[in-house]
């Protein structure tokens, strides 16, 4: 596999971990608040 194509993996799998704890955390507030 190319380079270019891991990195794109890479930076997809720290994209979605990363909206997926924003998520998380905005449906905790919901509960809270």
């Amino acid at each position: 596999m190319p380079k270019q194509f891991m990195r794109y993996r890479q930076y997809m799998q720290l994209f979605y971990k990363t909206v997926h704890s924003l998520s998380n955390k905005l449906y905790n507030l919901q509960l809270i608040g």
